[in-house]
């Protein structure tokens, strides 16, 4: 699968910025400012969240616990504020952006309900 084409495609979103020299996706979806890196994308990918909850660190576990239900959604980091949900590339370019925007749909609608803020 092509870099390019997938940036392309994810560049015509409205929530949606994307870096094509570094692979780089900014976006806001559903309140939340999240990082997307495709810099290295062949299996794998970073969703990327700074949060806060209650003015304390993000609590993995409960992360985990909640971890939205998606057959590319494989798992979820927390180092300090920074929250990394990997993803899973699918076979096709526009599968793959499709899940991509599905994930990040379901990923903050579950930090709303959880009450995770972004991180200052």
């Amino acid at each position: 699968m092509r870099l390019g084409k997938v940036l392309k495609r994810i560049a015509k979103a409205d929530h949606y910025t994307v870096e094509k020299d570094t692979g780089l996706i900014h976006g806001k979806v559903n309140g939340y400012t999240l990082l997307v890196d495709m810099m290295h994308l062949g299996q794998q990918y970073d969703i990327i969240f700074h949060l806060t909850k209650d003015g304390q660190a993000p609590d993995r576990q409960e992360l985990l616990l909640h971890l939205p239900k998606h057959k590319n959604l494989q798992n979820v980091r927390v180092e300090g504020n920074k929250v990394t949900y990997q993803a899973r590339t699918a076979m096709l370019v526009q599968s793959t952006v499709d899940s991509l925007f599905e994930m990040v749909d379901l990923i903050t609608r579950t930090l709303e309900e959880l009450g995770y803020e972004e991180a200052a």
